[in-house]
């Protein structure tokens, strides 16, 4: 129950409740103009307590919070792709901070363990981190346990150096020769040249591609369903990043046909070798694992050094390569958005800002000679 007290010309509210030892404790934030605020500030808090969040007010630790934080907002509400992304940045909340009482932290001390973590970690991983972590320092203020943000203005770059962003895709030509190379090298005692090649084609996420059955392919309109990923931590299948990934990915006749092809041999090659594949998932080795991601990548390194490639990409960075050339061919960025299941246009023209620039030129010099005959 919370109670209202007036101190001087602002209100305070002070919450009690019994902590998961049957101990009883209390929450307090002063500073409230009026009651009401007070009033709606403290049943906020209130219904926290009822969902489950622990409070212990002098001595919590950040790892602590951070964990009791992420159990009651983000277990079960987000995908397990993106919850296993709050589950690393525990881990680095326990490496790198340790079990440093959440109220003990000033801003100094918060970019010196930052600046410690950024000096292996590229920008993008200490972006990461930081955001986590005062998402979760903003529930701590609101909740009256810290007084401040000890995150806010924090510096976030990485000493790691990062790629470059033309390191992330393979040209056209390097990335034609991949496909073709790949393409010859598809048999079903193997699903790893087979998912590759489907990357390629098709910018899917490693997770989507390998939570495909047959289900999922629709070959007289030459399409594939994504309605499901592969979660690699629990080997099993859980729901797509986000709601836009659920989505039907137009393909070639010419990829069809090759899974079509496909269907049919691995059909024929499981059943000379008792295979069981009860749901039918297209990228089943024989042993009856879905392929790896870790498979994928050192095949895929493989193959480039094989082709002489002097820029080796990973599995995702095809995914780029795909998205690059779609754009590159004049395909409407919001067409390509969809097709890459990102949650907004905004992911995508950041992601792909440097090809942009380039065609931007272009059509500027378009702009420039397209009304010549009229002046």
């Amino acid at each position: 129950m919370a109670r209202y007290i007036k101190r001087g010309n602002v209100w305070q509210y002070e919450i009690s409740y019994k902590d998961i030892d049957g101990n009883f404790k209390k929450i307090r934030k002063s500073g409230f103009k009026k009651k009401q605020d007070a009033i709606v500030a403290a049943n906020q808090i209130e219904i926290e307590v009822s969902k489950g969040m622990k409070f212990e007010e002098k001595n919590v630790s950040l790892y602590h919070y951070f964990k009791s934080w992420i159990d009651t907002y983000k277990k079960g509400k987000v995908s397990d792709q993106t919850y296993n992304k709050y589950a690393n940045s525990l881990k680095n909340i326990d490496k790198y901070f340790g079990r440093i009482a959440i109220k003990s932290i000033k801003r100094l001390n918060y970019q010196q363990y930052l600046n410690e973590y950024a000096e292996i970690h590229a920008t993008s991983s200490v972006r990461r981190l930081n955001s986590h972590i005062r998402t979760s320092i903003i529930a701590a203020i609101d909740e009256g346990l810290i007084p401040f943000d000890f995150t806010k203005g924090a510096v976030v770059v990485g000493q790691a150096e990062t790629r470059k962003e033309s390191e992330k895709y393979l040209d056209y030509d390097n990335y034609k020769e991949l496909m073709q190379f790949t393409k010859e090298k598809i048999h079903p005692e193997s699903a790893t040249s087979l998912l590759i090649y489907l990357a390629g084609m098709t910018g899917m996420r490693y997770g989507e591609l390998a939570g495909l059955s047959w289900k999922h392919i629709d070959f007289k309109n030459n399409m594939i369903s994504i309605e499901r990923a592969y979660i690699t931590s629990t080997k099993t299948f859980g729901p797509t990043k986000n709601e836009q990934s659920v989505r039907k990915v137009i393909v070639s006749q010419a990829t069809m046909d090759l899974l079509k092809n496909y269907k049919t041999r691995q059909a024929d090659y499981f059943k000379k070798n008792n295979v069981i594949n009860n749901e039918k998932l297209i990228f089943m080795n024989p042993s009856g694992k879905i392929v790896a991601n870790a498979t994928i990548n050192k095949a895929l390194i493989r193959y480039q050094k094989k082709l002489k490639i002097k820029q080796s990409i990973s599995i995702h960075g095809l995914r780029h390569t795909y998205a690059s050339v779609l754009i590159m061919k004049g395909i409407n960025i919001l067409a390509v958005s969809k097709t890459l299941g990102h949650k907004s246009v905004d992911i995508t023209m950041n992601t792909y800002t440097h090809i942009l620039k380039e065609l931007e030129k272009i059509e500027n010099e378009k702009i420039g000679t397209i009304l010549d005959d009229v002046a």
